[in-house]
């Protein structure tokens, strides 16, 4: 298998440690300066039309420290997030005076507020890339910057993904990563309209992967809501990672050897929506809903 899966239909988890000019895996360190979003590509309905992200790392700081309960709701807080007390962070859509999270897009990727579809209504996140001739045209994606001082323990991200058009492309749709200075190590789901996989990538040159695979019937169906969470756990310098699907673990406790000896954090950073695409001759559609983020020191 080529290194990244790039070419395959599926749910992966990718995985890197390397610095920031040589972690090129889902393209999102490679545009300085992302071009603004143009009027209509991401339309008012709630979305961030600001467009200033570097990358998967840059954006508003949050003010969040890891350890601090900065999950307990709002009076206002959406259905989903009203119910996640003990989350780090949450986002379901659905409060229009919460400050949106920061937003990236380039090559004509759109992100709008949408209620067509929403897993908890009114709304939900989606995302159109494409069509695209070339891997890594379009993305259009949010963040979620938290500060820590201290190297977690624990690292984990939830959400709700709905695929509506995704023809034969392999969609890198939520990552995890804790930025060291200039090093970055990410953690990389992959989805798409076939199997489930892990895969793990070194940056050694050339990149070598392992690629854990899961059943087919644990993919990700089209045209419905399915709940996605990765879960990023460290015993001393060692680092395993687990995904689990509509609350079943589909992979567990995978190595990742990328990760092992990182000796501090400065942040870390969840991402969700476009991150990276294989090309694709039809138009990508996808939603996003019900994010909860958790970060233990």
């Amino acid at each position: 298998m080529m290194a990244m899966a790039r070419f395959s239909r599926s749910i992966a988890l990718v995985v890197c440690g390397a610095a920031l000019a040589s972690c090129s895996l889902t393209s999102l360190d490679g545009f300085s300066e992302p071009p603004s979003a143009a009027a209509g590509d991401g339309g008012d309905d709630g979305a961030n039309t600001s467009s200033t992200e570097t990358g998967v790392d840059a954006g508003v700081d949050s003010g969040m420290d890891a350890g601090v309960d900065t999950g307990s709701p709002d009076a206002d807080a959406g259905p989903f997030c009203a119910s996640r007390t003990d989350s780090t962070f949450c986002e379901d859509f659905d409060v229009p005076s919460r400050p949106p999270l920061p937003v990236t897009r380039h090559g004509g990727g759109v992100d709008t507020i949408d209620s067509n579809a929403a897993l908890s209504a009114p709304n939900a996140l989606r995302i159109d890339l494409g069509p695209s001739t070339t891997d890594g045209d379009a993305q259009a994606y949010r963040t979620m910057t938290m500060n820590v001082t201290t190297l977690p323990h624990q690292v984990v991200l939830e959400w709700a993904i709905r695929l509506d058009e995704v023809a034969s492309a392999s969609i890198s749709a939520a990552s995890i990563a804790i930025v060291q200075g200039s090093n970055r190590y990410e953690a990389v789901v992959d989805v798409g309209a076939s199997d489930l996989l892990i895969e793990q990538t070194f940056t050694s040159a050339p990149p070598a992967s392992v690629a854990h695979s899961v059943p087919q019937n644990r993919r990700v169906q089209l045209g419905t809501w399915t709940r996605l969470k990765m879960d990023l756990t460290r015993a001393g310098s060692s680092w395993k990672a687990t995904l689990s699907r509509d609350g079943e673990v589909s992979l567990a406790d995978v190595p990742l050897s990328t990760w092992d000896g990182i000796s501090g954090a400065d942040s870390v950073v969840f991402a969700v929506g476009g991150l990276y695409s294989t090309a694709s001759p039809t138009p990508l559609t996808f939603r996003f809903d019900d994010l909860a983020g958790l970060v233990v020191p």
